[in-house]
């Protein structure tokens, strides 16, 4: 991340999620991303699968894929799908 005034921030926090989402190339991934997984998640509930996995990663491992988790787990939640996230190598605190 190239903004000195987030450099000791991660995705968790709201003024890295706005920086990461303010990008219009991110947006635009972001949607295709919820169009595709949308249906595959609806179609493993109507199976009777309780579960989808889908993993993300980024260069640190601390912003972006972060920002893009906790997004897509706030879109599910909107559209009534529970979700829960793991983030297998996020660390808090400085770099």
């Amino acid at each position: 991340m190239h903004r000195p005034e987030l450099h000791d921030l991660s995705g968790l926090d709201k003024p890295v999620q706005d920086w990461v989402f303010a990008q219009e190339n991110v947006r635009s991934w972001f949607e295709d991303l919820l169009n595709v997984l949308g249906p595959m998640v609806t179609a493993a509930e109507k199976q009777g699968n309780p579960l989808v996995t889908v993993a993300l990663g980024c260069q640190g491992g601390h912003d972006r894929s972060v920002a893009i988790a906790l997004g897509l787990a706030e879109a599910f939640e909107l559209a009534g799908t529970r979700s829960l996230i793991r983030h297998l190598s996020f660390v808090r605190g400085p770099r």
